[in-house]
Parts: C-alpha cells; sequence; structure tokens
C-alpha cells in the first residue's frame, strides 16, 4: 500500500529541534551583514588562528609541566636502596629513558594515565556507596 505522496509523517522530538535549531541561524540582510555582526561591530573580530596556537601552546606546556610532575613523585617514591629489579625502580628508570628519547610521547604517556587514574577512582568513588550499604548489617 503506498502512501499519499501529500502525507508527511509526523516530526519526533529530534526534528522539531533540529527545525527548531535551524530557525535560530541568522539570516543575512541586504548587502550580506547578518543581525549578529551589527550587534558586535564595536568588538573586534575572533583571532581563531592565533587562540588554536595560544590553546597548543597552553596544553603543551601543560602536559610538559604534568610530566615534569608526575616524573618528581616517582623520584621521590624510590625506596633508598632499591635494587636494580625492584619495580619502582624499574618504572622510573622506563620513564626517564622515555623523557630522554620521546619528550612527547612521554607527554601523551602520563595523559592517558592520568586519564585512567581519574576513571579509576570515579569508579571507585561511585562503588563505595553502594558496597558501603551492603557491608552494614541492618539493625531490628
Amino acid at each position: 500500500m503506498r502512501e499519499s505522496p501529500q502525507a508527511k509523517p509526523a516530526r519526533g522530538p529530534l526534528g522539531e529541534l533540529v527545525a527548531y535549531v535551524a530557525s535560530l541561524k541568522p539570516k543575512p540582510l541586504l548587502g550580506g551583514v547578518a543581525p549578529a555582526s551589527i550587534a558586535t561591530a564595536d568588538k573586534p573580530p575572533l583571532q581563531s588562528a592565533s587562540d588554536s596556537r595560544t590553546l597548543q601552546f597552553f596544553q603543551r606546556t601543560w602536559s610538559r609541566l604534568s610530566a615534569d610532575q608526575r616524573l618528581a613523585q616517582s623520584r621521590a617514591s624510590l625506596p633508598g636502596n632499591a635494587g636494580p629489579l625492584n619495580s619502582h625502580h624499574l618504572v622510573h628508570r622506563s620513564l626517564m629513558l622515555m623523557r630522554e628519547v620521546s619528550p612527547e610521547y612521554l607527554e601523551h604517556f602520563v595523559g592517558y594515565i592520568d586519564a585512567l587514574q581519574w576513571l579509576e577512582q570515579s569508579g571507585e568513588a561511585a562503588a563505595r556507596p553502594a558496597s558501603a550499604s551492603k557491608a552494614m548489617p541492618a539493625r531490628r
């Protein structure tokens, strides 16, 4: 059975949202000037290229500082008389070698470790209230 070409399917909530957002776009006036550009005529135009470079600079700086901080923490946690096969000593040595060979890789690696550590901590925090309520016996 064919639907008539005049019958349109009902719009869902997502379709209504898309139509609403499309209606909010500024429409150009005569001369190609949009209302938004008229309202912000007294403000200087955004420098997206320089903003991007600035953002990249700060991201690299933050990554480098974070990697240096992790190396300092690793150095501080080394036992005084650790042997060559001590796990802390091996991890610290591998981080130092990674820093010498490829500092950028170390920065990315530390970023991944920080993200994994954050996920682990948030998972433990989410599981803590549920396990604490099960561990405590109910009073009668």
